[in-house]
């Protein structure tokens, strides 16, 4: 039997260069100069973590050491990206395992963090594809779209968008958007306002609203 040429260390550097390089081909890592920027801010001249969590000697590399435990939602993936970005997947392990096991795991609150990072979820694809820690990455992927899925449905959001239809063209637009966003959910509330007779303010809002959405407001205008 041929004997692997790769150890589990070499394998550990092979999966971390290929990630690396997908990662900088694609514009997802920062360049060389731009780390080390990051670093020096994110560690100061005390050693600390992203999130002010000291990290001497060898805890620097200890998925325990790095974890703070009062860390937020928000925290948790935001250390966990980064970890995951730069190759250090112990530690983005660490930050994963936190976060999905975290006394109040939001998805909702996961999205926002994710929204905050353009190129959060193309990062988290490529993590899955290419890295040891891809069970966990697929999880938090799916928590960003449970999260999706719960603010698209969450009445009082799509209340406040039918309201925002009477409003300047700033929130005029940005209602018409997030409606479109809410998709078949949004379609029964909306019905509602067009034949409200005190609602007539909101109509010409409301029928370019269910124009954006398109085929998802047949079904609901069909069973109305």
């Amino acid at each position: 039997m041929r004997t692997s040429v790769f150890g589990s260390a070499g394998r550990s550097r092979l999966t971390v260069l290929v990630v690396t390089t997908v990662f900088t081909t694609f514009g997802l890592l920062p360049s060389a100069s731009a780390q080390h920027g990051k670093a020096k801010h994110d560690m100061g001249q005390h050693g600390m973590s992203m999130h002010g969590k000291a990290m001497h000697g060898k805890d620097h590399d200890s998925p325990d050491a790095a974890v703070s435990a009062d860390a937020t939602v928000e925290m948790l993936f935001t250390d966990f990206l980064h970890y995951a970005k730069i190759g250090r997947f112990t530690i983005a392990e660490a930050y994963a395992k936190k976060l999905l096991a975290h006394p109040d795991l939001d998805p909702v609150e996961v999205l926002e963090a994710a929204n905050r990072d353009k190129q959060s979820i193309d990062t988290l694809l490529i993590i899955i594809k290419n890295s040891s820690i891809s069970d966990n990455a697929a999880k938090v992927l799916e928590l960003i779209e449970q999260g999706e899925q719960a603010k698209r449905k969450d009445p009082d959001r799509i209340r406040a968008n039918i309201d925002n239809l009477a409003g300047d063209p700033q929130q005029q637009y940005f209602g018409i958007k997030h409606l479109a966003e809410s998709g078949e959910y949004a379609v029964p509330p909306m019905i509602q306002t067009l034949l409200d007779p005190g609602k007539e303010e909101f109509r010409s809002g409301v029928i370019v609203a269910l124009t954006k959405l398109g085929k998802p407001a047949v079904t609901p205008l069909a069973m109305a």
